[in-house]
């Protein structure tokens, strides 16, 4: 929020610069690119999360509900 508040007080080179160098990385072919790179990189992005949630422990949180719902039926 800092660098938008400035935006109004550069000079307009400056700003054409800055819009062009924001539309490069987010709707040039570079842009897309990179941030398709960056979604894939590790592989498929749902399987990716499938293996992370199976390889948690997940007793602690099933601690934490069994408490929560103890403690309603008081």
């Amino acid at each position: 929020m800092t660098i938008f508040g400035q935006i109004a007080t550069l000079p307009a080179e400056q700003r054409v610069q800055l819009f062009r160098f924001a539309w490069d990385l987010v709707m040039s072919a570079f842009g897309t690119r990179q941030t398709l790179y960056e979604r894939f990189f590790f592989g498929d992005p749902a399987r990716f999360a499938t293996t992370f949630s199976h390889r948690y422990d997940r007793e602690e949180c099933a601690q934490m509900v069994r408490r929560f719902l103890d403690s309603e039926q008081r």
